[in-house]
């Protein structure tokens, strides 16, 4: 049977679940530098008691999939949750304004809310200080039932990354005002990071499909109309196992063959990633579809981020040491780990320049931002 059918016959099994929240209570704050961020597919964060069907209800958010269509236009119910995410973003901005450097954590597709290790991690690998501010950043990537449930709702959560950055991260990073930023997305979260950067290219059918949804708030086209990244210190980007590709840097409207480079803003110093060709998950299992069904071949070859390195001079990838798998636990035990963050001006007394490719025409660089 063709690889092709194989893959389609794997999107036809199974259901899936979403990635929810395990706490009544689950965005808070701490006095010890810690903040929690949990999102819906679409970007909203889940309200105090969010389990109550006063508030929302869990029963309707896992039948309808979101928070908006679970209220269904409740216009009580949504100004409750417009008002919990203002206090939210709140409590975020004063605790970031006591700290000198903000590190935001996010997890990737196919992973539950319930496990926060991978995220603590993490952080302990880096060891944060005490003048550090800690966020832990929850989106909604799915959570696979079965195996063969993974290769369906990839789909699905490559829409959903997106949406969740730039309805979602964005006004975290807002919020922060000046303070230096450090992302460290795993997997996935590499999309959702990108796209509250600036605005992604959505497929054509995703962001139709999604427009027609009468529940959203704002409905329509005006759902993807988002305030911009505000201005703000310096963001420098770590990206482990980034299931991400070409297409993810493409910008708004622009897909197929008529694709253009995306911009980012002037503040974006570094995005740096993981090359792992020994990857299954990047390569998709070694079958050579790591540039098709939603490129994941930017850290599963060093080919494959060639234009793009070339291209905006703020991308540098880094080939990772040992001999490892998708885990997070074996990338945050990586060399390549420490090299990025040291480069990124972690644990360094200043942050390195991005060094370019080698085979990188030594021409005027383009404008990327």
């Amino acid at each position: 049977m063709p690889r092709s059918a194989l893959i389609l016959l794997a999107l036809c099994l199974g259901a899936c679940a979403h990635n929810l929240p395990a706490a009544d209570v689950p965005n808070s704050v701490t006095e010890a530098a810690q903040a929690r961020v949990y999102v819906d597919m679409n970007g909203v964060m889940f309200p105090p008691g969010w389990r109550s069907p006063a508030v929302v209800g869990e029963h309707a958010v896992r039948s309808r999939h979101s928070i908006h269509a679970a209220v269904n236009g409740n216009e009580t119910k949504l100004d409750r949750i417009r008002s919990a995410e203002d206090l939210h973003l709140a409590s975020i901005a004063r605790l970031a304004g006591e700290r000198s450097r903000v590190f935001v954590f996010l997890v990737g597709f196919n992973t539950s809310h319930a496990t926060a290790v991978e995220l603590r991690a993490m952080q302990d690998a880096i060891g944060l200080g005490p003048d550090d501010l800690a966020i832990e950043f929850y989106w909604d990537g799915h959570d696979a039932a079965v195996y063969a449930d993974a290769a369906r709702i990839w789909f699905w959560g490559a829409g959903s990354s997106q949406v969740t950055g730039q309805r979602g991260l964005r006004r975290v990073l807002n919020a922060v005002g000046d303070k230096p930023v450090v992302l460290v997305s795993y997997s996935r979260g590499a999309s959702v990071v990108l796209s509250a950067l600036s605005d992604p290219a959505y497929a054509p059918s995703f962001r139709a499909e999604t427009e027609a949804l009468a529940f959203l708030r704002p409905a329509g086209p005006a759902f993807f109309e988002t305030p911009p990244l505000a201005a703000g210190g310096p963001i420098r980007v770590v990206m482990l196992a980034p299931a991400i590709g070409e297409p993810d840097f493409w910008a708004p409207g622009s897909m197929g063959d008529a694709w253009a480079f995306r911009v980012f803003p002037e503040r974006v110093a570094s995005i740096r990633y993981s090359i792992n060709p020994r990857d299954p998950v990047l390569t998709k299992g070694f079958t050579g579809l790591a540039r098709h069904f939603n490129a994941t071949d930017l850290g599963a070859g060093r080919s494959a981020g060639r234009d793009l390195d070339c291209h905006y001079r703020i991308l540098q990838g880094y080939e990772v040491v040992g001999d490892i798998g998708h885990g997070v636990g074996s990338y945050i035990g990586d060399r390549s780990f420490t090299q990025m963050l040291r480069d990124s001006g972690v644990g360094a007394a200043t942050a390195a320049p991005v060094v370019r490719r080698p085979d990188c025409a030594e021409t005027a660089p383009p404008d990327h931002r």
